[in-house]
């Protein structure tokens, strides 16, 4: 991982640059994608931006659904970070859609490693 930081997340104080944090899932199957703010402020050290959904299939190991639910102003940040990108494929669950998108290699290669879930 290197120290690659992002400025203007929107769920974060203006002006404090955030990391990004990633682990996995399902047998490593499934990428989930985690904001990292200031880890002195528990309430906004992790927020995750993307969403669980296991009867959608991803496209490749760098895809995720995005959690536009939680953090819907976050999608436009990570596009216009350069953080991912729009597949064009999108889930739907509890009457939300859910847009899949592909990380940016810079930022699957920034992205700390959190560990891996047994989901």
């Amino acid at each position: 991982m290197n120290d690659k930081t992002w400025p203007n997340f929107p769920d974060i104080q203006a002006g404090k640059n955030v990391s990004l944090g990633k682990t996995t899932y399902f047998d490593d199957k499934r990428l989930a994608v985690f904001v990292i703010g200031d880890p002195s402020e528990k309430l906004t050290c992790m927020n995750l931006i993307t969403a669980c959904l296991p009867k959608s299939a991803v496209t490749n190991p760098n895809c995720a659904y995005f959690d536009t639910r939680n953090h819907p102003a976050a999608l436009r940040w990570a596009i216009d970070q350069g953080i991912c990108r729009l597949t064009g494929r999108s889930a739907y669950s509890d009457f939300c859609t859910y847009p899949e998108v592909e990380f940016s290699e810079e930022a699957v290669q920034s992205m700390a490693t959190l560990g891996s879930s047994a989901i």
